[in-house]
């Protein structure tokens, strides 16, 4: 990603251009403390990517902005550290802590997969305009595993007053409600 908000707090971006990524413009996530499994000094993350501003920037890449990247991703490969909450024989997925985040007046550009991916709870995004084009959607709010396995979806994510091109209203998967 152009900018990957690991396992820090309050932080803000703002006034900004992030471009030409190849995954995207702005990752929150808590980290799965990646190699601690095979790396005695990997430190564990004690705290999620939350409280986090991002506002009045021009964002484009594959996905534009992902709060709790990590939520719905195949870690193995990571061999991460903290325990995986659901684990099969190819894929282990690990909580993704990002809450409480603030996406404002942002221009979501394109070509992309999403302007905007919502993983984790209390996400408040507003006057944002999604310009794209966009392959998949516009926005998306909602995490497969994390519903499914744990039945805890998405919670109190606020939209409001966000442009997004004709046709591509939010789409909210996996049980996730405002």
């Amino acid at each position: 990603p152009g900018i990957a908000i690991d396992a820090s707090a309050d932080n803000r971006i703002e006034a900004s251009t992030i471009s030409g990524n190849g995954l995207g413009g702005v990752f929150l996530y808590r980290n799965c403390q990646e190699r601690g499994l095979t790396d005695p000094e990997s430190v564990p993350r004690a705290h999620g990517a939350n409280g986090n501003r991002i506002q009045g920037n021009k964002i484009d890449g594959r996905v534009g902005v992902w709060v709790g990247s990590r939520m719905s991703r195949n870690m193995r490969s990571m061999q991460c550290g903290r325990t995986p909450y659901y684990k099969n024989a190819d894929m282990d997925v690990v909580l993704d802590e990002a809450r409480g985040n603030y996406v404002s007046g942002n221009t979501f550009g394109g070509p992309a997969n999403w302007g905007m991916i919502v993983e984790d709870d209390d996400t408040v995004v507003e006057h944002n305009a999604f310009v794209g084009p966009f392959a998949n959607g516009s926005l998306l709010v909602g995490t497969k595993y994390r519903n499914q396995v744990l039945n805890l979806p998405v919670r109190g994510t606020v939209l409001r007053d966000n442009r997004t091109p004709e046709k591509q209203t939010p789409h909210w998967e996996f049980g996730s409600t405002q």
